[in-house]
């Protein structure tokens, strides 16, 4: 053991990262139970405990939280206002393009949505006025409702406790906790179908599930500074820069590709995990329909599958990840104001002293907010406007996080042969996604091309996917290269508290334009910018790497 004091900068110069990476492959293979592994280095059995925990958790945001939840609340909430009303809602036509069709009935018209056909001939459409719950809420703002409920709960929870995990052996107490209340509430939400009238419940637990997933990943992200220390590759570097027989912009490259490849393989193994539980969930979700169930039991089942999967991958992770100790814990214990002394303090510190990585968080916060808008925006519009069935719109639901995992090690392979920065490869992501969002907008112009055809929307899907499970990875990777040791836990809540945050912010603004124009395609300019000014702004900031002091 020996302690050391380093500083890491960006570098003007970049090595050959192609040498290096193979010296990280090599590196990094370490048996727990070899004789000759020195103390503190990392284990392949920790670096898989650690992949195994995103594995697990990415069955509730990929499939729960993405697809069956708000399908069910909907359908749930839905059912329960036409209930108090009195009323039954109106029949499906046959074939609504037929004008011979009854009039009454409703049907899903490009451009417009789900409308009434209010005459045969001409061809004409009302809107469907569904009654609302009580309290004057429309169904279809109950699971918008219920996520930003989460939001402001997980934005408490996340100050409050994110500091914790900084002492002691917090770090994975708190994760469990977290973790065992996300999971039983996500497989609980399978007894709401009981009744309509519990659709509220169905609410309750969607919101609890998602903050235990916020807590437990702000525990989970704030391992990786400190596997990225432990790595043999990282400590052989930094023996190696002491020695003089390293540059600086060597050991800062040898960083920087170990902290890509962790968050990456373990974005990507999250893809991965939440690609297989959607798939299960969905095959549970067909055969219980199949066998006459209705389909919010079907969809029940499906939200008890993959919390089961959260729960069981959950307990390999844990059993494998160690108790990896923090600092001591301040004179008199924490409190539950620490966290929020702590987080003000933290603050501070950052817009004061490291301006641009304050800049980081705030386009963090936008761009952020628009990529994880357009799973929702992409479904709802194939819905509404493309008029696509529930079968095209699972396939689209699979298609984005199969594509994802897939991604993930394609650009992490490209970064590696390109030589690309952290920050450069982050924002060639944006720019990209930026793009994709673009091509929607020629929809405004032409009835042919811009998201007019559905396999427009298949092809957009799986760009999406390639491009969004690398933009998180990297994303990530460049935060942490951002964090002084000692606080990888309170910075972590903050990088998480800026995440979950934003999602209310493009759910909102959709609301707005749907109101206004009764369309969704506006929308995509609107996310475009929160995809590709913050690109241009980061492309720009000047960040260093944090200084790090600690044992080695």
């Amino acid at each position: 053991m020996y302690n050391i004091t380093r500083t890491w900068s960006a570098a003007r110069h970049q090595p050959d990262l192609r040498q290096i990476s193979v010296t990280v492959r090599r590196d990094t293979m370490v048996d727990a139970a070899d004789p000759d592994v020195p103390s503190g280095v990392l284990t392949r059995r920790e670096r898989i405990g650690w992949y195994a925990y995103d594995f697990a958790n990415s069955a509730f945001h990929q499939a729960t939280g993405a697809v069956f939840a708000p399908l069910l609340l909907d359908a749930l909430a839905t059912d329960r206002a036409w209930k108090l009303a009195g009323e039954t809602s109106p029949s499906a036509c046959d074939d609504a393009s037929d004008p011979s069709t009854a009039t009454g009935c409703y049907a899903c018209v490009r451009g417009l949505g789900t409308r009434i056909i209010t005459s045969r001939n001409p061809f004409a459409t009302e809107a469907v006025n569904t009654p609302k719950l009580p309290g004057g809420m429309a169904p279809t703002s109950f699971v918008f409702a219920a996520a930003s409920a989460s939001v402001l709960i997980q934005a408490v929870t996340f100050i409050t406790l994110g500091s914790f995990g900084n002492y002691g052996t917090n770090r994975r107490r708190w994760m469990k906790l977290a973790s065992y209340v996300g999971w039983l509430s996500n497989v609980l939400l399978v007894i709401v179908p009981v009744s309509n009238a519990l659709y509220w419940l169905g609410g309750l637990l969607y919101v609890v599930a998602n903050v235990a997933l916020g807590v437990s990943v702000v525990f989970y992200n704030s391992y990786l500074p400190g596997m990225v220390e432990r790595m043999e590759c990282v400590r052989n570097a930094i023996e190696a820069k002491k020695l003089g027989e390293r540059s600086e912009e060597e050991l800062n490259a040898v960083v920087e590709r170990v902290t890509n490849e962790l968050s990456s393989v373990g974005q990507g193994w999250g893809y991965v995990g939440g690609t297989s539980a959607l798939i299960l969930g969905l095959t549970a979700v067909v055969v219980s329909a199949a066998v006459g169930a209705s389909t919010e039991w079907s969809l029940g089942i499906g939200c008890a599958i993959t919390g089961a999967w959260w729960g069981i991958f959950a307990e390999v992770a844990f059993k494998m990840m160690p108790d990896t100790p923090g600092r001591v814990p301040p004179t008199g214990g924490l409190s539950l104001l620490h966290g929020w002394r702590n987080t003000a303090s933290v603050l501070h510190k950052v817009w004061t002293t490291d301006r641009p990585s304050a800049y980081y968080l705030i386009m963090f916060f936008f761009f952020s907010d628009g990529y994880s808008t357009m799973t929702t925006v992409s479904l709802l519009f194939a819905s509404r406007d493309m008029c696509m069935g529930l079968l095209s719109l699972m396939i689209l639901s699979v298609l984005v996080p199969l594509f994802a995992g897939v991604g993930n090690f394609v650009w992490l392979r490209a970064q590696r042969k390109a030589q690309w920065t952290t920050k450069q490869t982050l924002v060639i992501n944006l720019l990209a996604l930026g793009a994709l969002l673009l091509w929607g907008c020629i929809g405004f112009f032409t009835s042919s091309i811009g998201l007019q055809q559905e396999a427009e929307l298949y092809a957009l899907a799986i760009l999406f996917g390639c491009l969004l499970g690398s933009t998180q990875a990297y994303a990530r990777a460049q935060f942490t290269e951002l964090i002084p040791e000692g606080h990888e836990s309170d910075m972590f809540a903050l990088f998480e508290i800026t995440d979950k945050g934003s999602s209310w912010l493009g759910p909102l603004v959709a609301a707005a334009i749907v109101h206004a124009t009764d369309t969704i395609r506006p929308m995509l300019i609107y996310l475009a910018c929160e995809l590709i000014i913050p690109a241009l702004v980061i492309s720009r900031l000047n960040m260093k790497q944090a200084e790090r002091t600690g044992e080695i």
